[in-house]
């Protein structure tokens, strides 16, 4: 038999005639068969046909690589349920080591401050204040009676689902440890007054959320004592210049009433309620360094000279840290988060 060629024939078996190579490439066909007319169409034909024979082949490739992808993905999400016990058990962990021991930054701050300290009554309260830290830590027990209300924030990696699970698991971690470390129960309706007896209720904990890297949880815990002397003003562009007096002003208004020395938290910018959370993330910000602007303001806080618990001295606030967020050309909001020099905050990696 001569040589096959391309074309896009129609079959035509004759008794005795072999295909070849037909079965497996339908456009062979016997030379005698070809027509020069026919040729170039032929060719064209079979130039589509390897085509379509490649768009296939990309197809299952793709539905592979799909496949793969599917099953990549279902082997890194945990299962919902070790999500939730996992975040339970780490905010768990989390607010029972926050209300025993404070971060190391705030106790070289504690520690400098009392070196330097040169009022002796003040000198005293801080070694009361380091007793305080040491009998909690030694015994495991809440650094004060106050345990705060519970302020969460999460991170939260791209192969964790953002559910409502979220939640619910930070919720039954308060409960827990309001049971378990134990907590002083907090939270009550703000009309009522009913005390919802383990630390959760309608919006609490307050819970923030922002993507990450890692899964993890920090608990804030916020007394009152402080955070009733937090203040926000909605200033003008032309005021900037007043920020620093807007703070000095607050802690001045305090008095003694959030147990100095304190560590404030100040929020610049963004909007009304952006403020006020911008204020109360800054505390989570190393306190043992600062910027130029927040050493300066607080110089003017440290002038005011109430000292230690009050009873005069030469810190009366320990660290000012300050965030800032872009804000409307009309507006300068600037809130202040008054802190203890109890700052407890405490953050644990989950690991599902």
């Amino acid at each position: 038999m001569k040589t096959g060629v391309l074309s896009g024939a129609s079959d035509d078996r004759r008794p005795g005639h072999s295909l070849g190579g037909r079965e497996k490439f339908p456009f062979l066909v016997p030379l005698e068969r070809v027509s020069r007319k026919y040729y170039s169409a032929r060719v064209m034909y079979a130039v589509l046909f390897l085509i379509s024979r490649r768009s296939e082949y990309r197809k299952a490739s793709r539905s592979l690589y799909y496949h793969k992808f599917l099953t990549y993905t279902c082997m890194q999400t945990p299962d919902p349920a070790r999500i939730h016990t996992a975040l339970a058990n780490a905010t768990f962990r989390a607010y029972r080591e926050s209300v025993i021991r404070l971060p190391p930054d705030v106790l070289r701050v504690i520690k400098n401050a009392a070196a330097s300290e040169t009022n002796a009554v003040a000198r005293g309260e801080f070694v009361n204040i380091q007793k305080n830290i040491g009998i909690a830590e030694r015994l495991g027990v809440p650094m004060c009676q106050d345990t705060g209300v519970p302020v969460i924030y999460l991170t939260i990696p791209p192969e964790i689902p953002f559910t409502g699970s979220l939640y619910d698991a930070v919720a039954e971690g308060v409960r827990r440890a309001t049971t378990e470390v134990p907590l002083r129960p907090n939270v009550v309706d703000p009309l009522s007054r009913h005390n919802t007896s383990d630390n959760t209720g309608a919006w609490m904990p307050a819970i923030h959320v922002k993507p990450g890297k890692k899964f993890t949880v920090t608990v804030l815990p916020k007394g009152a004592g402080a955070e009733n002397m937090s203040r926000i003003a909605m200033l003008l562009p032309s005021q900037k210049d007043q920020i620093e007096k807007f703070v000095v002003e607050t802690v001045y208004i305090a008095g003694s009433r959030p147990c100095p020395p304190l560590i404030i938290g100040v929020g610049i910018g963004g909007t009304f309620d952006g403020a006020a959370a911008l204020a109360k993330e800054a505390l989570l910000e190393p306190v043992d360094t600062m910027t130029e602007f927040e050493q300066q303001i607080l110089d003017g806080v440290n002038r005011l000279g109430i000292g230690v618990m009050g009873l005069g001295g030469d810190h009366t606030a320990l660290a000012v840290k300050v965030k800032t967020a872009g804000c409307h050309t009309a507006s300068l909001p600037v809130a202040v988060n008054i802190q203890c020099w109890a700052n407890r905050h405490f953050t644990v990696e989950v690991k599902p």
